[in-house]
């Protein structure tokens, strides 16, 4: 018997495994073409030198759920995308964890 708090979470993961990356891109990419953006809009505002990542992204995405919850708790879709986020955002992070390893020089 399936349990309610499983709903929002087997719906999440259905969608992310799902077509949406025809429609948007792999996480990784579209969090780090999200952050490109959230950078340049918020360099006015960050300290030098400072970007946005992976993790911001999915950060903001979550909080942007969180804020319209407040109007709207009983939509489904907000906690499914929140559980989704938190998937896609954890692939993100942990790829570009991995690029930023391998873009970092050697100190030999």
């Amino acid at each position: 018997m399936e349990k309610t708090r499983d709903v929002p979470l087997k719906e999440a993961i259905r969608l992310i495994n799902a077509d949406r990356n025809q429609d948007y891109g792999e996480p990784y990419d579209n969090f780090r073409d999200i952050a490109e953006v959230m950078t340049v809009l918020l360099r006015p505002i960050l300290k030098d030198g400072t970007k946005v990542q992976c993790h911001h992204v999915s950060m903001v995405m979550i909080a942007v759920k969180l804020s319209r919850m407040t109007t709207s708790p009983f939509k489904l879709d907000s906690w499914v995308d929140i559980a989704g986020y938190i998937g896609a955002g954890w692939e993100a992070t942990e790829r570009e964890l991995e690029h930023d390893a391998r873009e970092k020089p050697s100190r030999d």
